[in-house]
């Protein structure tokens, strides 16, 4: 099941790929404008804060890389902050697996076809006899 493509963990077959950036500027921007700032704030803590900040931005370079490679979509990494470089390697990993988790039980929903709705199309035994 490890080496299995399709089990939990992996990439799932979808019926349409996921919204992606459709270009680098867009991950460059992401970093520029949202975890720059952050990371810069956080590197002047440590000891040696370019060294620091180099791997904050390798992180969030790799992160982003292996989110995108599982399929991930790009409003989910955006909503969910997926892509942090602040998060330690466990909160990462962790947070993966619910994308991917949650990626897998979502994938074929349709809109009004859930619990809520299940009873909506039939016919309801209230009504009393139903006549020939």
């Amino acid at each position: 099941m490890a080496d299995d493509p399709t089990g939990i963990g992996y990439c799932h077959a979808m019926p349409a790929a996921p919204r992606q950036p459709r270009r680098a500027k867009t991950i460059a921007y992401r970093w520029v404008t949202y975890w720059e700032p952050r990371c810069v704030v956080q590197s002047k803590r440590e000891d040696d804060p370019v060294e620091a900040f180099a791997r904050l931005k390798e992180a969030f370079t790799r992160r982003l890389n292996k989110l995108l490679a599982a399929g991930i979509a790009w409003t989910s990494i955006l909503r969910n902050d997926l892509d942090s470089p602040l998060a330690t390697g466990t909160e990462f990993d962790r947070a993966l697996c619910l994308a991917i988790e949650r990626r897998r039980c979502r994938m074929n929903r349709r809109k009004g076809e859930g619990k809520k709705y299940a009873n909506r199309n039939r016919k309801s035994s209230k009504q009393g006899p139903q006549r020939p």
